[in-house]
């Protein structure tokens, strides 16, 4: 599986004999070989066409090769799907094995001097049974391939992402005006060494400001209602998204889902291969970024099956990552998981998450073929190995619930014993703030009665004088409450009658009129 991942694109001319060969891109290096139509490695037998016109049969459509009589294969346009703008005809092409299809090269028909051939055409492809998908674009349009503009000019195309597939049909669009649609054409690629024939899973998902959108990019099988089917893409291209992420690069290369917008506490992915395998581990690849939230997994269940709809809930491998460690820097996290030599066709990785997002750039098994599936075993005479065999009687999501909710469930905890301790906190301190503050105003006032009762103590030993007059104007005293001092002058006690006027206050007094004795 160790692709480069590195995709070279070109343009060149290359003169062979009289034939020119416009090269439009250029796949992986490491499987562009042509698969056998030009060479005859694919058989006669193995080419079978919708139709066709006299003796343009589907093995005369084999690239630079002019097979008498005719030259090329050129369906019958008298078939009623061929007089509108469809593509309904092809010519479908056996390659016996699963085979990594990279590249499609193209010509017209230029036997006798003939001027035939295709403006543009679609492809279709399947694997070893299964239903037939239409290569499509990044949007999910069928894509449409640009044909020839001449019949001896070879156009060739890049399949990018790659076709893995047994069985490939290449539909010739109705060309306007032409007397005939004519093609050869050979198939690139390679031999699949990895035997991953698909995997399905959730779509990948988008970040909430709509600025990151973490897609399989590459994912050449279906898309239905928000799930991956039947196809493979990024996880498994052997190449390596980046690290960090700038404006250029948003996400490219990793596929990801947010444990806030998933219903369900993990993602599951089911992978089929292409027979029965012994397992040794698998090792996901897995964007860490304390900053952005991305996390590796906090713990997986793997399910083995020998058929599609196999899987049993009830009984599956559990494995929990090692500790990674806390570091500020993102980085790629290689994680291992055991799988305890078991063997199956079909795996299905039960991921839980561990942080916000999880982000997955790549997933590699260690595995050999096996003949038989067998029962399902665990780890338990590896000592690196932190893998156990579950049988469950109440199904696997009683059991994973507690596992995967454990962390999170600690940490609601602590954070609400930290919310009630400052609560009670601050209860302390403006109780504490009152009673000091209670306490200074009762001072207060104390000190205040004490001030007023020692004022009206010194008032009390003063003598108080009611000053009045004679008939003379001489001024006559009454003393209230005095102590008599015999130095003083002595008054006569006085009656006092009220309504006169006192003109030293220039008031109306109740004073008593003045008898002397």
């Amino acid at each position: 599986m160790a692709m480069s991942k590195i995709s070279e694109r070109c343009v060149f001319i290359c003169l062979l004999g009289l034939t020119s060969v416009t090269y439009v891109t250029l796949g992986d290096s490491e499987c562009k070989s042509s698969l056998g139509m030009e060479d005859g490695r694919i058989k006669d037998s193995q080419i079978n066409v919708t139709s066709f016109i006299k003796t343009a049969y589907g093995e005369n459509a084999r690239l630079r090769q002019n097979i008498t009589i005719w030259g090329a294969w050129c369906p019958d346009k008298t078939e009623p799907s061929m007089r509108e703008v469809n593509y309904d005809q092809y010519i479908e092409i056996d390659l016996l094995d699963l085979a990594k299809i990279t590249g499609i090269a193209t010509q017209g028909r230029e036997y006798n001097e003939a001027t035939e051939k295709v403006e543009d055409y679609t492809i279709s492809y399947k694997k070893d049974g299964g239903e037939w998908h239409y290569y499509r674009r990044k949007d999910q349009d069928v894509k449409i391939f640009p044909g020839n503009k001449d019949v001896s000019t070879v156009v060739r195309h890049d399949l990018d992402p790659a076709i893995m597939a047994r069985y490939i049909r290449v539909h010739p669009g109705y060309e306007t005006g032409a007397v005939y649609v004519c093609m050869r054409l050979e198939l690139y690629g390679c031999v699949v060494e990895q035997d991953i024939l698909s995997y399905s899973m959730p779509v990948g998902q988008t970040t909430k400001n709509g600025k990151v959108h973490y897609n399989d990019t590459s994912y050449n099988g279906v898309i239905t209602n928000d799930f991956y089917k039947d196809g493979t893409g990024i996880l498994t291209d052997g190449r390596f998204g980046r690290v960090t992420f700038t404006k250029e690069f948003k996400g490219e290369g990793w596929v990801g889902w947010s444990s806030l917008l998933t219903q369900s506490q993990y993602i599951d992915i089911t992978f089929e291969f292409s027979g029965v395998r012994k397992f040794t581990d698998v090792t996901l690849f897995v964007n860490v970024n304390k900053k952005r939230g991305n996390a590796v997994v906090n713990g997986s269940q793997i399910f083995f099956s020998s058929t599609k709809d196999g899987f049993s809930d009830t009984s599956f491998l559990q494995c929990y990552p090692r500790d990674f460690g806390a570091r500020n820097d993102p980085y790629t996290a290689h994680v291992t998981l055991s799988l305890c030599e078991n063997t199956a066709r079909f795996m299905k990785l039960r991921l839980y998450f561990g942080g916000k997002w999880l982000l997955i750039t790549e997933i590699s098994f260690n595995s050999v073929p096996a003949i038989t599936d067998e029962t399902m075993r665990d780890c338990s005479g590896n000592t690196a190995a932190i893998c156990t065999a579950t049988q469950l009687s109440t199904g696997c999501k009683n059991c994973s619930s507690g596992s995967s909710n454990l962390p999170l469930i600690i940490i609601i905890v602590c954070v609400i014993l930290l919310i009630v301790i400052v609560l009670l906190v601050v209860i302390f301190l403006l109780y504490r703030r009152r009673a000091l503050c209670f306490g200074k105003m009762k001072q207060n006032k104390t000190d205040k009665t004490v001030h007023v009762e020692l004022q009206n103590v010194e008032d009390a030993r003063q003598p108080t004088y009611d000053k009045i007059e004679d008939n003379l104007g001489n001024p006559l005293y009454s003393s209230v409450g005095g102590n008599h001092d015999d130095t003083q002058p002595m008054l006569s006690p006085v009656k006092k009658t009220s309504g006169e006027f006192v003109p030293q206050t220039g008031e109306y007094r109740r004073v008593s009129k003045i008898s002397i004795l």
